[in-house]
């Protein structure tokens, strides 16, 4: 882009060097250092600048870098954030100064936030205004009288942060439930929100405001150089994609969209690995360091909340045999051995449950290292597996199933979820991973059973078995990552992962049947012709009972719904309930099969299932079973099923 000649030295060599500095980020030349390479070409800019006003009174006025700005976190198309900040009233001259300083930038295009004003304006604004008091506690001196930027500093650390910081931390508590609302988790999102995303850079700048408030009031609570040392690496990493986000965007940005991530992947090096694409590799990398931030900052929100005055250090509320409400949320009762804590694991999450509470961090982290201390018992216990069941089917708000999740509890009981749960899928559809996108799937469902006025509330009701179908929703993709046909793999996981746990052989089956078959519903829909009865009879061979049909379409539905906005639209959704309304009524009305039939060809279907494997893979018999009309299945003998089926493999 061509440097306009009518700008002074200053600005010229400025948009040179910026350009020059874009170019190296382009070409792989420069890293995580970008950040802070462009935030010192700000202030090698203003320097210059200052050098050719020809004003006086520069003795009486500091230039304040503040905001991303004064943390050296400048990526291409940040604003510059910048103050003229006088020891008194800003003179008449100031308003000349401040046009003489910002007028080139802006003319180059640089956003900026910018502002004139006295000490005791910035005081009084840091007193009324949490966000500004924010920026200031990133304030640093870039050229100028620093006699003035140390008065606003003393001024800042003497008058105004002591009163304000416990309100200060609160207001964060509070901006964290918004960003959550808003952003959503950072970590669990294939398209995260860098900076605002709960996990991305702005849980790092709250970490290191709270840290600083802390320092300076002498009240402990502040973390150690180890813990500062990886939330570094973390953090130049998600602005080192940042900026690479903003100049493949051309603008400021923070939401990673689909459509860059491959680009930014091979400008980082990522390489396809393991079976996995290159881009997928990189999400993972970045949604791993998201969530690893979000985890730091909510493990020390309570120390350093307690150490500012944000919260009371009351003494812990029993709640439950072994259970307290503590100022962080639910936790494990003061001196509990670890085997006592271990064996009120699920009691924890049924508390939170039942009480609408949110776990503590603190009792999420150590669930942690006591399921890694002996976990193994986990994945064959029974009453285990129904204490799961249960707290999940009644989590409407997904935050205790997110703390077992959180708590590796989920992957210990079951180590094929475990291989699953951070496991990344590029596509346009899904918007989290596949660990997420299930839990996700299953909250739907019990977001279905809480709320009367939901559509699929009365279905869910009428679910004779709801432990199978929170099972089916949970584990419907398993199989993903194991190459072709996750279905119908992840229904032979499904079904040897149940009978560790001692699940009787319906129980297994349901759920195999829901994991087989939880895309077939909404593919025939939207494929095939629904005014074609043997399309709906094909259906209803497929369910073979309408409390299986019933199930079915809850998967259908809360799969879809946790998967994106695209996969559920109105005309879909209509779609589907024309099918399964067929469907139903054919099974209803008994017009497809007498009292013996449908049992009959379900119990044909899984012997050509079992005895078919060393003839074709199982996508290949799904596929063939899906084809054969209902009445072939009920007719002819398993042993012809399987000579035909040998036919059909030696002539492809």
């Amino acid at each position: 882009m061509p440097i306009p000649d009518h700008l002074p030295q200053s600005a010229r060599s400025f948009a040179a060097s910026r350009q020059a500095l874009f170019a190296d980020i382009d070409a792989g030349r420069t890293g995580a250092e970008c950040a802070v390479s462009l935030s010192d070409l700000a202030d090698r800019y203003f320097g210059e600048r200052l050098a050719e006003y020809g004003g006086g009174g520069r003795e009486s006025f500091s230039l304040v870098a503040v905001g991303g700005y004064g943390r050296r976190e400048l990526c291409p198309f940040s604003d510059i954030d910048v103050l003229v900040v006088f020891s008194g009233e800003p003179p008449e001259w100031a308003g000349d100064l401040a046009r003489f300083l910002f007028f080139p930038l802006w003319d180059l295009g640089v956003e900026l936030g910018h502002g004139v004003r006295g000490v005791e304006a910035c005081l009084d604004l840091a007193r009324e205004d949490h966000q500004v008091l924010a920026s200031f506690l990133d304030a640093r001196n870039v050229a100028g009288d620093a006699r003035v930027f140390g008065a606003l500093r003393e001024g800042l650390a003497a008058r105004v942060y002591p009163e304000r910081r416990a309100d200060f931390a609160s207001w964060l508590d509070g901006v964290n439930v918004r960003r959550g609302e808003i952003h959503g988790d950072a970590g669990a999102l294939l398209e995260p929100q860098i900076k605002e995303g709960l996990g991305g850079l702005r849980d790092v700048h709250q970490i290191l405001w709270l840290s600083r408030l802390a320092v300076l009031a002498g009240v402990g609570g502040a973390p150690g150089a180890g813990v500062y040392a990886g939330l570094s690496r973390d953090a130049a990493f998600l602005l080192l994609v940042r900026s690479h986000l903003h100049l493949l965007s051309g603008r400021k940005t923070d939401k990673l969209p689909i459509e860059i991530q491959e680009r930014i992947a091979a400008r980082l090096g990522f390489a396809d690995q393991e079976g996995a694409l290159a881009v997928e590799v990189f999400l993972a990398d970045l949604l791993r360091r998201m969530s690893t931030v979000k985890n730091l900052r909510q493990s020390l929100w309570p120390g350093l909340a307690l150490a500012l005055g944000a919260i009371s250090d009351r003494p812990p509320e029993p709640v439950g045999d072994g259970i307290v409400q503590a100022a962080g949320g639910l936790d494990f009762a003061p001196g509990l051995s670890d085997d006592e804590a271990r064996g009120r694991l699920f009691l924890l999450f049924g508390t939170a449950v039942r009480t609408g509470a949110v776990i503590s961090f603190s009792a999420v982290r150590r669930a942690g290292e006591l399921v890694a201390a002996g976990g193994e018992r986990l994945s064959r216990d029974k009453a285990a597996l129904a204490s799961l069941v249960g707290v999940l089917a009644a989590d409407a708000t997904g935050r205790t199933g997110e703390a077992v999740f959180e708590s590796g509890a989920l992957s210990a009981m079951f180590p094929e979820f475990a291989r699953v749960a951070h496991l990344v899928k590029f596509d346009l559809y899904h918007v989290h991973p596949v660990g997420r996108h299930s839990l996700e799937a299953v909250r739907r469902l019990a977001e279905a059973g809480a709320h009367p006025e939901n559509r699929y509330h009365e279905l869910f009701r009428g679910v004779v078995h709801p432990d199978r179908l929170i099972l089916g929703a949970l584990f419907h993709d398993i199989g993903k990552g194991l190459g072709g046909g996750h279905a119908e793999k992840g229904a032979g996981i499904v079904r040897q992962a149940l009978e560790r746990f001692g699940a009787d052989q319906e129980t297994r089956e349901d759920v195999a049947f829901l994991v087989r078959e939880h895309l077939s519903l909404a593919d025939t829909a939207l494929g095939r012709d629904l005014a074609d009865r043997d399309v709906v009879a094909a259906c209803a061979a497929r369910a073979g009972t309408l409390d299986r049909l019933n199930m079915l379409m809850l998967l259908t539905y809360a799969d879809a719904r946790a998967t994106g906005p695209s996969a559920w639209t109105d005309w879909k959704e209509g779609l589907v309930w024309e099918l399964f309304r067929k469907t139903a009524r054919m099974i209803g009305e008994e017009s497809l099969f007498d009292e013996h039939d449908a049992a009959r060809m379900l119990r044909a279907r899984d012997r050509v299932r079992e005895k078919g494997r060393g003839i074709m893979a199982e996508s290949e018999i799904e596929a063939c079973l899906d084809a054969m009309p209902p009445r072939y299945l009920i007719v002819v003998d398993v042993e012809d099923i399987l000579r035909h089926l040998a036919l059909v493999a030696r002539l492809r």
